[in-house]
């Protein structure tokens, strides 16, 4: 069976949880294609389970992202599918986590996609990739909830595991989904 994971990303950290989550779906004995959303295809039948995420950047998951869920919400209806999302807040108290859960709501919300699987990880301060001006806005963003601010180096806010139990998860989702094809229209 072959496992479409799509991302998004701004900086890179997406891409790497991404990896991480092809990864474990292939020692599964899985076939993975690993895609930017970008170069997502239009056309999902052959896929037997997808697995699509994207951080959350000024309190949004970017648009890219959020068209392609919803131009295939009915697609992704009928097969195993799994949605990750990407952010501080995430990683950070139970109010910030809530605020994380309200980004994923509205994605859902606003797509008509009813994914299988949710989870939410918290993401990285790339301060040393930063531009200035952004680096700024982080270290005041990152003050403000009780983050790292050292605009010298790097944090990394994942929790790995989480990220390998919810990959697990998936593994096991599509097994008790069985191997039957999709019905596609």
């Amino acid at each position: 069976m072959k496992v479409a994971v799509i991302y998004h990303t701004y900086d890179g950290h997406t891409r790497e949880i991404a990896e991480r989550i092809a990864r474990v779906q292939e020692e599964g004995g899985r076939t993975v294609e690993l895609l930017p959303v970008e170069e997502a295809p239009e056309c999902l039948m052959g896929y037997g389970a997808v697995i699509a995420g994207g951080a959350i950047h000024i309190g949004h998951h970017d648009r890219s992202l959020r068209d392609y869920v919803k131009r295939h919400a009915g697609d992704l209806s009928t097969i195993p599918s799994a949605f990750f999302s990407v952010s501080l807040s995430a990683a950070g108290d139970e109010t910030e986590r809530e605020a994380a859960s309200c980004y994923v709501e509205e994605l859902i919300r606003e797509s008509g996609w009813h994914p299988d699987a949710v989870a939410m990880f918290g993401g990285a301060l790339q301060y040393t990739h930063y531009g200035f001006v952004k680096r700024k806005v982080m270290q005041a963003i990152a003050r403000r909830g009780g983050k790292p601010s050292d605009g010298k180096r790097d944090y990394e806010l994942t929790d790995w595991d989480a990220v390998d139990r919810f990959a697990r998860d998936m593994l096991h989702l599509i097994e008790a989904r069985g191997e039957a094809q999709p019905q596609w229209d």
